[in-house]
């Protein structure tokens, strides 16, 4: 069945019975989730009977719960590359506006879809993570090098121990050396996964270390590795990185707040460092 799932979940949270508003809203909230309960698990979760959830799918023109299942987790499954989405951009006959329109519509998609309560507890839990770590390791390398080090240059403003770990740098075997049992691997990977992040990933696990992943898809091998994962799913007509980006700045202003004084102190310090030295353009 070829329909975009999230949108007609999304369309009956705002337009339906108020049964219906709460089973699309339970299954937006745990997307991830719904391809491994069944339908007796969905109704206990959600407080909704399963005669009415069967309803529900078949209001989106599914035989049941089933079908609607296997295609929320092909959605989920789905993997979207970035230069395949940008050639096809390319290549079609739509005209430029349209495409531009595209992108914003998927990208206030993308942000509707990622403003659930979940999602909130899950970074709330990464934060508390982070603030209590000895120190924070960050790795991501090739299409994911600019997130990381997006959020170590964030992090590394208010927290002295941070680190970044990628595999153009010779020194990384020796900021390995200092590794701790109370340390957090932050690790960032999308589609194409790469070996080194996963390999870097994996040594922290061994010392016994937390591990935290920001990842695309299910089918992503760095599911496994985390001890909180978060997903910044892309399954629109143009492949994008708000969700991933909204989730670090979250994060990183959370952490700030939770130690106001300290972030407050660090961020005029900075300031002070790059006037007297002179770094930036002045207005």
């Amino acid at each position: 069945m070829e329909i975009n799932i999230m949108n007609e979940l999304m369309l009956k949270k705002t337009k339906s019975s108020k049964m219906f508003k709460i089973i699309s809203s339970y299954m937006i909230e745990n997307i991830h989730e719904i391809p491994l309960l069944n339908l007796k698990e969905v109704s206990e979760k959600s407080g909704v009977s399963t005669a009415t959830i069967v309803r529900f799918c078949k209001s989106l023109n599914f035989s049941g719960y089933s079908e609607l299942q296997t295609t929320l987790k092909n959605f989920l499954k789905k993997e979207i590359i970035p230069t395949k989405e940008f050639r096809e951009s390319i290549i079609n006959d739509r005209e430029s506006f349209e495409v531009f329109n595209d992108i914003i519509d998927t990208n206030i998609d993308m942000l509707k879809a990622l403003k659930t309560e979940k999602v909130f507890l899950d970074l709330e839990e990464i934060v508390n993570m982070l603030n209590t770590s000895n120190k924070v390791y960050i790795v991501g390398n090739r299409l994911s090098y600019s997130f990381a080090y997006y959020l170590f240059y964030l992090l590394k403003g208010l927290k002295e121990e941070v680190e970044m770990i990628t595999s153009d740098r010779e020194d990384y075997t020796n900021k390995l050396l200092y590794v701790k049992p109370d340390d957090v691997v932050f690790s960032i990977c999308f589609y194409p996964y790469v070996k080194f992040t996963y390999k870097i990933t994996s040594y922290f696990i061994c010392k016994g270390c937390r591990v935290i992943c920001l990842t695309d898809t299910m089918e992503s091998p760095f599911v496994e590795l985390g001890d909180k994962v978060l997903y910044a799913y892309n399954n629109s007509k143009t492949y994008s990185f708000i969700a991933a980006i909204s989730m670090l700045n979250f994060i990183v202003t959370s952490f700030g707040k939770k130690n106001k004084n300290h972030s407050l102190e660090q961020i005029q310090k900075l300031k002070s460092i790059t006037e007297e030295i002179d770094i930036y353009f002045k207005k």
